[in-house]
């Protein structure tokens, strides 16, 4: 395996043909949604704070709660598919490009049609693993707080006394199966990594595809581990990147945002909302930017690392990709 020439030769073609930058974006798409629970009903004034009461006990809230997981559920299954989009548009158009071929949109995009339903399976049977063990860790703990927040015990709705034993119970067990859920995670993230371009380079099919990525990570467990880690060790040098401007962009925004506090004395809603606003707006820009370069870039080295496991030469040129 030659290393040095897969980083170099990944990154030549990441940046000569820059519509790969396009499927790296979709790749590197990513559904999150954090929230703060750090405000208590004594906090908030109490016309608000009686409000927000006489919303959760009353009759809208679950299906409120329901209704917001069901979107969310849905943006999930886009965002996922807008993912094996690019996946598909990268892994295919990087091979084309190492076979002396332009890499094109459309190209990817059929691309996508001819394997994209294979690929979708792929990515949800190799992550079905990790995400049932991390499930396991979380069910616990959610439902004790949420008995413990209740003032429930035991799991139970029939009594009615606080007891923090299962809340504790639950941080115990979710250490340890969660660090269990995230090593299952990362192997079954090279499993599919290496099946996508069994199915994509190979023209296989769900399961054939599974079996070849698992032949070729356990015969060659070595070489994978050495591209895994440099991937690895790139990827923190990547958050760096996009965290460390995010946090000066930050600083930025907050320190007039706060002396238009005191000039509004404390009235600061529109102009910290547009503030935030705007932050948001380019720290996201910021980031997208550089993680679809460095997607198309990791998606390039696993592809050409895929070839060279499977006996296949490097391309020649690219000056002579018409």
């Amino acid at each position: 395996m030659d290393f040095g020439r897969i980083i170099g030769r990944a990154w030549q073609i990441t940046w000569k043909f820059k519509i790969l930058w396009l499927f790296g974006f979709l790749a590197a798409l990513y559904f999150n949604s954090t929230s703060s629970s750090s405000y208590r009903y004594d906090s908030l004034p109490p016309k608000f704070a009686g409000q927000v009461e006489q919303f959760i006990f009353g009759p809208f809230f679950i299906p409120v709660i329901v209704g917001v997981l069901a979107a969310f559920f849905l943006i999930g299954i886009v965002v996922a598919i807008l993912k094996v989009i690019g996946r598909t548009g990268l892994v295919d158009q990087f091979n084309a490009a190492e076979q002396g071929v332009r890499p094109t949109g459309r190209a990817g995009w059929a691309a996508f049609r001819r394997y994209g339903w294979r690929m979708f399976w792929i990515n949800f049977f190799t992550g079905l693993p990790g995400f049932l063990i991390i499930l396991a860790a979380f069910v616990p703990l959610i439902w004790a707080t949420i008995s413990l927040l209740l003032g429930l015990r035991k799991f139970t709705f029939y009594n009615l006394n606080a007891d923090p034993t299962a809340f504790l119970l639950g941080i115990i067990w979710f250490f340890p199966v969660c660090c269990l859920g995230v090593i299952v995670c990362a192997f079954f993230s090279l499993l599919r990594t290496l099946g996508e371009r069994v199915c994509v380079i190979e023209d296989q099919g769900i399961w054939d595809s599974i079996k070849g990525g698992w032949r070729i990570l356990w015969g060659e467990l070595g070489s994978v581990f050495v591209m895994w880690l440099f991937i690895f060790v790139i990827n923190i040098a990547v958050i760096g990147l996009i965290v460390v401007p995010a946090i000066l962009l930050s600083l930025l925004f907050f320190v007039p945002l706060l002396f238009s506090a005191q000039i509004l004395e404390g009235d600061f809603t529109l102009v910290g909302l547009s503030s935030l606003i705007c932050l948001g707006g380019v720290i996201w820009i910021w980031g997208m930017s550089v993680a679809s370069i460095a997607e198309t870039f990791f998606s390039g080295c696993w592809t050409l690392t895929y070839r060279q496991l499977t006996g296949r030469e490097f391309g020649g040129d690219l000056a002579d990709c018409c």
